[in-house]
């Protein structure tokens, strides 16, 4: 009966361990780079100075319900209420189940396109953007913020801006939003680096060791 040999049977497990630990590297790398090319710390501070001008000249509302509010031409943001207040009142942050429907009319009451924000909600997040819309004219505009289950109440911040002030607002946003995902890939990659990593190189040392000792049974003594 032929004798198998153990070390043919692991070189498959090396190999897989092995092609892991690359893949690890690689999203170690990418993560790294995203995170650098992000900037996280400027889009940070200048994300927080958007925000702040958005916010300072800013009508909350509760929701359910509308408000009557006079915008010029530009665009407008909608978003959660820092903190879910309302003037001295709190009420918090509704579930991420809860989605909010937002519509916005004119005074002849035309509908304004609201773009919705797609990103998943996160109540635990400090900022939670609903969406932007565009105003074409200066007037009065009736917004209308109503929640999936018609009755959590939500804290409704509405920001006037022109749409160049929104489509930089939501630039620091995405650019926040890269960085956190980089983080994350690079984190996961770290791991599976010394998830992968250090084992391929123990089997990979172990394997070279069993070699030499095949070669050399006798360690090389005279």
């Amino acid at each position: 009966m032929r004798k198998s040999i153990p070390v043919r049977r692991g070189s498959c497990g090396l190999q897989i361990l092995a092609a892991l630990a690359i893949l690890a590297v690689v999203l170690l790398i990418v993560g790294v780079v995203g995170f650098i090319v992000s900037g996280p710390s400027s889009a940070a501070s200048q994300f927080e100075a958007q925000l702040k001008k958005f916010t300072e000249s800013a009508t909350v509302f509760e929701a359910p319900g509308s408000k009557e509010i006079e915008f010029k031409a530009g665009g407008g943001v909608v978003m959660l209420s820092p903190e879910g207040m309302v003037g001295d009142k709190r009420i918090g942050t509704p579930p991420s189940s809860v989605t909010l429907d937002v519509k916005i009319e004119s005074a002849d009451g035309k509908a304004l396109k609201f773009e919705r924000n797609t990103a998943p909600r996160n109540p635990a997040a400090p900022f939670e953007l609903i969406g932007f819309f565009k105003v074409d004219a200066d007037g009065t505009y009736t917004v209308t913020v109503t929640p999936s289950d018609g009755s959590t109440p939500a804290a409704i911040l509405v920001g006037a801006g022109t749409e160049q002030e929104v489509a930089s607002l939501l630039s620091s946003v995405a650019a926040l939003l890269t960085a956190t995902v980089s983080g994350c890939v690079g984190i996961c990659g770290l791991v599976g680096v010394m998830a992968f990593g250090i084992p391929a190189l123990v089997m990979w040392r172990s394997k070279r060791r069993q070699q030499q000792e095949q070669r050399d049974p006798f360690g090389g003594a005279a």
